[in-house]
């Protein structure tokens, strides 16, 4: 599926007052998720750190009474995501924490795997010579005091 950019003003207020003062803030995380939900019909949704700080701005007593926001749906590892974001920030800083995997990322990182792989194999193969030798050893020991 491509990608779908949406801008949204998500209303708070109605929600936010039915719950108790010290609830607010919270409430209001829960109904951007579930807007965002509703309306860009994805199960995952991925809140940016400015719209956190904006509605946790004045303490969980007082959230804002409407936000505006940008929603981008992407497809991600074969899921939809959807990143949400305050409309004046961008959304570099999410996707470069998110760090959207692309084939060519994939194929450097197996290889390296397989570089210590065999590296790994390669030092158990020394460890391995040397407990033979040790062993080796231990059986001269055992016979010179049978003697």
């Amino acid at each position: 599926m491509a990608e779908l950019k949406r801008e949204y003003v998500i209303p708070l207020r109605r929600n936010t007052i039915k719950v108790p003062k010290w609830r607010r803030s919270k409430r209001a995380m829960f109904e951007v998720k579930s807007f965002i939900m509703k309306h860009m019909k994805s199960n995952i949704v991925i809140i940016g750190n400015e719209l956190n700080e904006k509605i946790w701005e004045n303490g969980i007593k007082n959230p804002p009474g409407k936000v505006s926001v940008v929603a981008l749906r992407r497809n991600v590892n074969g899921k939809d995501k959807v990143f949400v974001n305050l409309l004046s920030a961008g959304f570099d800083s999410m996707l470069e924490q998110m760090k959207t995997k692309t084939p060519e990322k994939e194929t450097k990182v197996e290889t390296e795997k397989k570089v210590e792989d065999s590296g790994k194999e390669k030092e158990n193969v020394i460890d391995a010579e040397v407990e033979e030798k040790a062993s080796e050893k231990k059986e001269e020991v055992e016979e010179k005091k049978d003697e």
